[in-house]
């Protein structure tokens, strides 16, 4: 990992990993041909071409490279301009010139006229080579989702009836600081009286997968949510990754879970 903006002799590697904002330090570097093929991810941060200082070191790398690679998911960021500033990196001249590629495929100086026919030519040119996961063998299975209604009780909801009208109230009639802290009140209470009306019902429904072996994460929001799941699951001795717990605990937990050691994780959203 090459570090700061300031070049320095590197140790030697096959590899060397650069920051974008650390590239236009390293132009003499650039310019000796040290580096053989340059390898660009996230290329769109390259949108604005040689008008960025990064952009003015890429272009240096580039034209002292062999080989030359971007990648993206997101190729262009916002005005089809973009495209042209990128692959006329990768590739110069590959598009013509800046006004042959406006006079060609712009609306403006900015937007391109008609983007699915430019991307269309940009594949068949083999400029732009798209690569879903499908193509090469990591597409995961759909995931099979189960809707299921689980019951609450009913009590729990109205204990908490004569605050939350109390709240409400104070959101519709009070000024701006006051509406603020009511709505965030009301939200928080009624978050955690839903989490508490179901967490029993909940758990139940969990114990089913649970002895039959099968992992499970359970997703909640509030800690009175999660002691009622710690009671009822505690023989299954439930790994915890919520607010909680600190960076060397949640990754014992994560550990705890991964492993095996117990098939229930429950989580904070």
């Amino acid at each position: 990992c090459v570090e700061g903006t300031k070049p320095y002799d590197l140790p030697e590697a096959d590899v060397y990993i650069q920051k974008y904002s650390c590239l236009a330090g390293w132009i003499d570097t650039f310019e000796d041909g040290f580096f053989k093929l340059a390898v660009w991810d996230e290329i769109q941060s390259l949108r604005r071409g040689v008008d960025s200082e990064k952009g003015k070191a890429s272009e240096v790398l580039a034209r002292n490279c062999t080989w030359l690679l971007g990648l993206s998911a997101t190729p262009i960021h916002n005005y089809g301009i973009e495209a042209f500033n990128i692959l006329s990196l990768l590739s110069p001249g590959v598009l013509g010139t800046r006004e042959e590629f406006l006079r060609e495929w712009g609306a403006d100086d900015k937007q391109i006229k008609d983007p699915v026919a430019l991307g269309s030519y940009l594949r068949e040119k083999n400029i732009f080579l798209r690569r879903l996961k499908s193509d090469v063998g990591q597409q995961l299975p759909v995931v099979n989702t189960i809707i299921e209604d689980v019951a609450h009780d009913a009590k729990a909801l109205r204990s908490i009836e004569e605050f939350a009208r109390a709240l409400a109230m104070r959101y519709e009639l009070g000024g701006f600081t006051e509406k603020g802290q009511a709505g965030r009140e009301l939200d928080m209470l009624v978050r955690q009286a839903t989490g508490v009306s179901k967490a029993h019902f909940i758990a139940q429904y969990a114990k089913i997968f649970l002895e039959s072996g099968t992992p499970i994460i359970m997703a909640g929001w509030h800690r009175a949510g999660y002691d009622i799941w710690l009671r009822e699951l505690a023989e299954y001795k439930p790994a915890m990754y919520t607010g909680s717990e600190n960076p060397k605990q949640k990754i014992e937990q994560k550990r705890r879970f991964m492993e095996g050691e117990t098939n229930c994780l429950i989580m904070s959203l």
